[in-house]
């Protein structure tokens, strides 16, 4: 859907621009299906789904780090790019594609999704045909990683405008129905809801400033270690980074501060390498994809009308709104927490080079 058919048609080799809108298809995929709270595993399967098992993929990433998922996903794509006839070329018949895979296993193929592959088209049990090693590292590759019982709280955490709302409807029904007693429960929703939006706005308000002090800090190294523990003891965040883009443009991690959880930090890299050109708002992702817990919120620091990095938050489940207005409310200091701008570099590219 996002990619022009006439790219996909087009008889003549691709050019530069058309490739990268052909590798941006993945990722797009995967926003589709991240909409789907059940489908965060399968997306980042589907993201990861052109990496191959050598690590020469759209985005480089090592096998070990891919879903198994995406590995399979790899080979049914390809078996499937092979047979079908296409614009610039005849499909290739099946035999012929199966000694294709055969031959890039271990190589472009996970050794253990493209043999149970071959095996199924052949007719066979693809278990029968792997070793126990081989079987016992299929076992829940689709898995959702399972929630805390606190991360699962704060999901069903209720927002204090829509107590307000559903507070008001209260009244406004129980007047009309001569209800005074569901009238008063009304009412006190809505003044619960107003203690609870007076309490986020202090909260807030109180978590600005020290991220403010914190960003008042003489040396770098020490504003974003003041920065991460003041997000630790007032917001809850379980971890925090600092990311920042190199001269070609790929992202890292250069600092980290951990408060009882862990970010895998290379994943993390990657994906605000692939997402460094959104600079406009915040990014956020569930912690799943990257194979962590939680939820994982990154704000871009910018120089100009580009990012030069980003401060990456951890948090165990839904971000609280008064943490996302706190890091928004310092958002333009961000870049303060990364050296200056080597001489000579006027403009950080935030889009992989793929």
């Amino acid at each position: 859907m996002a990619v022009d058919a006439a790219v996909l048609g087009k008889r003549a080799p691709l050019d530069e621009s058309e490739w990268q809108a052909i590798r941006r298809h993945p990722r797009l995929s995967a926003r589709l299906l991240t909409r789907f709270g059940f489908a965060t595993v399968a997306a980042r399967a589907v993201e990861y789904h052109h990496e191959r098992y050598d690590g020469r993929g759209y985005y480089g990433i090592e096998a070990d780090e891919i879903p198994l998922g995406a590995h399979m996903i790899a080979v049914a794509d390809s078996f499937d790019a092979m047979v079908a006839d296409r614009p610039y070329r005849r499909g290739l018949d099946p035999e012929q594609a199966l000694a294709e895979i055969e031959r890039g296993s271990g190589t472009q193929f996970h050794p253990i999704a493209a043999q149970a592959f071959v095996a199924m088209w052949r007719g066979h049990e693809p278990l029968e045909r792997l070793d126990p090693a081989a079987r016992a590292a299929l076992r829940d590759p689709w898995l959702t990683p399972r929630r805390s019982v606190r991360g699962r709280l704060a999901a069903i955490r209720v927002q204090p405008w829509f107590m307000a709302i559903a507070g008001t409807a209260e009244i406004l029904v129980a007047v009309s129905i001569g209800r005074p007693v569901a009238a008063v429960a009304g009412g006190s929703a809505v003044v619960v809801s107003a203690v609870l939006a007076r309490r986020g706005t202090m909260a807030g308000s109180h978590l600005a400033d020290s991220l403010d002090v914190a960003l008042d800090s003489q040396l770098p190294a020490g504003r974003f270690h003041a920065l991460a523990a003041a997000l630790a003891r007032k917001a809850g965040a379980r971890w925090v980074g600092l990311a920042s883009f190199a001269l070609d443009g790929q992202c890292a991690i250069v600092a980290q501060s951990s408060h009882g959880g862990d970010v895998p930090v290379h994943p993390v890299g990657r994906w605000l390498t692939r997402e460094g050109q959104d600079v406009d708002s915040p990014l956020e992702l569930a912690g799943s994809q990257l194979g962590c817990s939680g939820t994982v919120v990154a704000v871009p620091a910018r120089r100009g009308n580009a990012a030069v990095g980003y401060l990456v938050v951890s948090f165990p489940g839904t971000p609280p709104q008064f943490a996302r207005d706190a890091l928004g409310a310092v958002e333009s200091r961000l870049d303060q927490l990364l050296p200056a701008q080597p001489r000579g570099r006027s403009r950080v590219r935030a889009l992989a080079t793929s």
